[in-house]
Parts: structure tokens; sequence; C-alpha cells
């Protein structure tokens, strides 16, 4: 079985370091073969999706509300014109 690249699109460094440490630890748990791939520069991430090449099992991890030009479901969007299907897990937390 070949690795699975597991990208994370994450502009909150907290919410970041969580995600990745959760994705981590339960890929070692099920024994998945993985390449870890966190995005710190988002604007560059967002430049190469058009020549980036998507394997069938890769997996994004992306925040929905960026403070970027696009926001995670635009780049959703991208990903998905040139491998569909997407599955969108949405979460949201108000301190209200």
């Amino acid at each position: 079985m070949s690795k699975v690249n597991i990208y994370l699109v994450e502009d909150n460094f907290l919410h970041r370091e969580f995600i990745e440490q959760s994705i981590i630890t339960s890929a070692e748990k099920l024994d998945i073969r993985y390449r870890m791939h966190t995005t710190f520069d988002i604007a560059n991430f967002i430049n190469q999706i058009d020549t980036h090449v998507i394997m069938d099992n890769d997996i994004y991890f992306l925040d929905i509300d960026l403070n970027e030009t696009l926001s995670g479901i635009d780049i959703a969007e991208k990903i998905r014109k040139k491998k569909p299907p997407m599955l969108y897990l949405l979460h949201h937390f108000s301190s209200r």
C-alpha cells in the first residue's frame, strides 16, 4: 500500500497544531503509512494547486474560514475539479 498524502491547511496556529497531532496519532494507531503536509504558507499552497498532482488517496483538511483571498471551500472546489469526489466535514465553534 502506498503512502497517503495528508494535507492540512489551517491559518490558526493553535488549531493547526491540535489537528496535526490528532491526525498523526490516529494514523499511527491505525498503522497508516502517511506523509503529512502541513501548510504554513497558504497563499503559496493556493498558487500550487493548479500544477500539483493529486492522487486518489490524498486527504485534505481545509479550514473553511481562511484569512486569505480564497476560503477553504474555494480551495476544495479547485481540488475537486481535478479529482472528484470531495467529502466536506464541517465544525463550527462559538463562544456565545
